[in-house]
Parts: C-alpha cells; structure tokens; sequence
C-alpha cells in the first residue's frame, strides 16, 4: 500500500497546486468538491481528505464488484449516479463511506453494506424489488444503518 500512499500524495499535491484561487478566495476542494477558503482555512486538512478519498476509491476498485462505476468523491459524481442499479447503490455507499472520513476498515464493506440496503426500511421499494441486485446482494439487516442509508458505528 506504500507505492498507492506515495501515488496518490503526488497526484494529490499534484491538483492543489494546479488549483486557482487567491487568499481570502472560497474554493473547492479538487477530489472532494468540498468548500474551503483559501489561506484561511489549513490546505493541509484538505489534502488529507483528498488522500482518504482517493485511498478509499482505489481500494474499491480493488475490492467492489469489477462491474461496478468507480467510487465518486464529490457530490456531484454521486448524484450523477444516482440512475437506478448497482450504480445508484455505489453512490449510496459513498455517501455513507464519506461520513466514516473514508474509513474502509470500519465501515462495512460494498457487500455487507448492500445486502444492509436490501433490508432497510429507509430503502425505495424500486430497489429492493429489483431482482437482479436480490439475487447478487441478498436482503440481510445490517445495524446501524439509518436514514439515507448511511451507516453509523454507533
């Protein structure tokens, strides 16, 4: 995971440097779409969560469905995929995994988490009929996960 941590510093320094915006200046965090002012707020917070963003949309490639979108790290690539399908289930999820800063290790995996939805009360009925994502994610409760379907520790 070395080389991943050292690839994506690099290219996340990399698009922070190429960002406009001058002091005082609101901006928009590259990876995250998250709004900050420039100078005032620490850059360094930022890129920290340009790096959790990227490290969780890497390890998704990894280890989601192969057949799955990447991970979307701004609210708008999530709201793009929000079409029905395992797309809109990867937005979900991202929404969720963005609450939890990004934390793989302590959210529930795309599985675990998509079998949760299937079973969710606060899932549309259009999903959860679906026959397809049934068959690939059966229904199973998942604790914790509440309202919008985000997933809570506790």
């Amino acid at each position: 995971m070395m080389i991943i941590d050292l690839k994506i510093k690099l290219q996340v320094n990399r698009v922070f440097s190429e960002m406009g915006g001058s002091l005082g200046e609101t901006v928009e965090n590259p990876v995250t779409g998250a709004r900050w002012v420039k100078g005032v707020d620490a850059i360094k917070v930022q890129k920290e969560d340009a790096s959790r963003a990227l490290v969780a949309r890497h390890r998704f490639a990894q280890e989601g469905p192969s057949h799955a979108p990447p991970l979307p790290t701004t609210r708008g690539e999530r709201e793009s995929l929000k079409t029905g399908g395992l797309s809109h289930l990867v937005a979900w999820y991202a929404e969720s995994l963005m609450r939890m800063d990004y934390d793989m290790d302590a959210h529930p995996s795309f599985d675990e988490y998509v079998c949760g939805v299937m079973a969710s009360p606060y899932a549309p009925d259009s999903v959860k009929q679906d026959r397809e994502l049934k068959q690939s994610f059966p229904p199973k409760v998942l604790d914790h996960l509440g309202p919008g379907l985000v997933w809570r520790a506790h």
